[in-house]
């Protein structure tokens, strides 16, 4: 009876439309035999309210079916149901209950092989897509990486010249923008095995930088230049959307790369140097000769952070990376170096004995 009046009303006008979707609706309530009808009536109903400009209206409607409770109703339709709460979620900025959502998808469908591939890579793109704006509110760059990175490794863009290229930079570049952490020196190391990540080349043409020198120079321990970067890095890094100047967020996202070159620059001086004056630490790392001041509030933040060991003499100006030991520290290490001593002295005795041994020979020999 439902599925007839259903039918019914596609064929009438669309004066009373959304009342007799409605009616229907209620109708079809705590009904198990009609909820796939009852799952489809939503999304009309939610697509009138968008209709009529009530993505608030739309997203409260859909908010009150379960779908992952809906026995009857076919997986696929599912997941386009979930994505769609998850769309109307973000719409309305309900970034935590999309997230929320999106738990109620397995991933492992977007993985299965079947007749409905190219449907299922629809949905599986629109699924990152849509975890990427949750995370871009959050500016959880790692995570938003790591999306990028799910949708790249899709067959359907890899074999796509025209998308792989952004998909692949976005990849690069947020990971470059993740506060540094175990995970993200990880995804770095991984990257950058990433053979297509050399043929991003940067600006002008001619140029025989790429992307790959950017990511690799983040995990190698040296120095990075400021201004090495400015000139052969920023005119194509400021012409891609994440860190494009004609947007705030683009201007933000500068601001945190060139946080992100002093972070590294403070944890190479951390490995190389035992001590270092203030002053010689904001040159090293980067910092300008009228911004010296700023170096303390960064280097506590770092400390703060745990993301380097570090101790400030404020009076004398001077910054210590020497972590102190326990009493039990230093007498492992005592002892380990004694062990070493000891074994070294051993292999020169042998060696010792080995040639006098030899040189005796000789003289018998003789």
């Amino acid at each position: 009876m439902v599925e007839h009046a259903i039918e019914l009303e596609n064929s009438l006008p669309e004066d009373g439309r959304f009342d007799r979707i409605r009616d229907l609706w209620n109708i079809t309530e705590d009904r198990v035999h009609v909820e796939v009808l009852r799952a489809r009536l939503t999304r009309k109903l939610c697509d009138i309210y968008v209709q009529n400009g009530d993505v608030e209206g739309a997203a409260r409607t859909i908010q009150k079916i379960q779908i992952e409770t809906f026995g009857s109703v076919p997986q696929n339709e599912k997941v386009d149901f979930i994505l769609e709460q998850m769309r109307l979620s973000i719409e309305i900025a309900d970034f935590t209950n999309a997230t929320i959502l999106s738990k109620k998808i397995n991933l492992k469908y977007f993985e299965k092989k079947d007749k409905d591939n190219d449907k299922r890579f629809q949905q599986k793109v629109a699924f990152y897509q849509r975890m990427i704006q949750c995370y871009m509110h959050e500016k959880n760059y790692l995570e938003i990486s790591k999306q990028y990175q799910h949708i790249y490794n899709t067959e359907e863009i890899k074999s796509d010249n025209a998308v792989w290229p952004d998909i692949l930079r976005n990849v690069a570049l947020y990971v470059i923008l993740a506060p540094f952490s175990n995970e993200q020196s990880d995804l770095i190391h991984h990257i950058i095995n990433e053979p297509r990540l050399d043929d991003l080349k940067l600006a002008p043409p001619g140029n025989h930088l790429s992307l790959l020198d950017v990511a690799k120079g983040f995990i190698q321990p040296e120095l990075l230049d400021w201004e090495y970067v400015l000139k052969f890095y920023t005119p194509t890094l400021q012409s891609t959307p994440v860190f494009s100047q004609d947007t705030e967020e683009g201007r933000v996202r500068w601001e945190e790369f060139r946080s992100r070159v002093r972070e590294h620059n403070t944890r190479v001086v951390a490995k190389y140097y035992t001590t270092v004056t203030l002053d010689r630490l904001a040159e090293l790392v980067g910092f300008s000769a009228t911004n010296v001041q700023e170096i303390e509030p960064f280097l506590s933040d770092l400390i703060i952070k745990d993301m380097i060991y570090a101790r400030i003499d404020r009076p004398k100006g001077i910054v210590s990376f020497i972590r102190p030991q326990s009493t039990e520290d230093q007498l492992n290490a005592w002892s380990n170096n004694i062990d070493e001593l000891l074994k070294l002295v051993e292999s020169t005795t042998h060696l010792l004995s080995k040639e006098e041994t030899g040189r005796e020979l000789s003289k018998a020999t003789v």
